[in-house]
Parts: C-alpha cells; sequence; structure tokens
C-alpha cells in the first residue's frame, strides 16, 4: 500500500489497489546443472527453457521426482566427464599433484575480507559534505 501511496502521489493521480491470493506469474523452481556434456543429446520438452535447467517444483507446489532426478543424472554426467578430462592430476591416480578440489574456505574467507574491506571504506554522510 505504501508504494502505491507513494506512485500516486509522485504522478498526481488516484492509484487503485488490487488484492489477490493468486500470483500473476506463477512460482516454479529450476535446478541448473551447469551446459551439457558435449555430444549429449537432451529432450526438449519445453522449448524456451534450457536443457540445463530442470523442473523441480511446478506453480501447484508440487514436487517433481522426475525433475528432480533427471537433474541428479545430468550432474552425474557433468561430473564423469570432467573427472575424465582432469586424467592423471586426479587424487586417486598418484599423479604429481593431490587434485582438484576448487576452493573451499579459503577463497570464502577471501571475499568476505574483500567485502568487509568495501563495506568499511563507505563514505560516510560527514565525507560527503
Amino acid at each position: 500500500m505504501e508504494f502505491a501511496e507513494w506512485i500516486g502521489r509522485t504522478k498526481k493521480k488516484h492509484v487503485y489497489v488490487i488484492s489477490t491470493l493468486q500470483r500473476p506469474v506463477p512460482l516454479e523452481h529450476y535446478l541448473y546443472t551447469g551446459p551439457p556434456p558435449p555430444g549429449t543429446p537432451a529432450p526438449r520438452k519445453e522449448p524456451e527453457i534450457d536443457v540445463s535447467l530442470h523442473k523441480i517444483m511446478d506453480r501447484n507446489k508440487k514436487f517433481l521426482t522426475l525433475g528432480h532426478k533427471n537433474a541428479t543424472e545430468a550432474m552425474k554426467a557433468l561430473i564423469g566427464k570432467k573427472s575424465e578430462a582432469k586424467g592423471q592430476y586426479g587424487p586417486k591416480s598418484g599423479g604429481k599433484r593431490a587434485g582438484g578440489g576448487g576452493g573451499g574456505f579459503g577463497k570464502d574467507r577471501q571475499l568476505y575480507q574483500n567485502l568487509i574491506k568495501m563495506l568499511t571504506k563507505r563514505k560516510t554522510r560527514s565525507n560527503c559534505e
């Protein structure tokens, strides 16, 4: 209501607010599994939706087990292709390196430290005047 009042004051016009219990655009949940591995044909039921998006909850708040299963299989296929591409550098192959991982707490800590620095360098009101 406050937003509608603000619009009315700004535009100097009457604003009529209509409330409803139903969303104008139904809420649906999707899982993104990343780009599909090359050469993997994926059936497209909805042409406007990318094949790496799997619907797991429909507009009626019903969980779709088939969508979750497809997303899980797509992730397993993607991880399998990545581990094959990694080759001898994986942790099980006895290569020179211990393998990948991809970060963990170190990268998160660095991100948080940079965010904190940015927030502390914010200009205060007295500096702006």
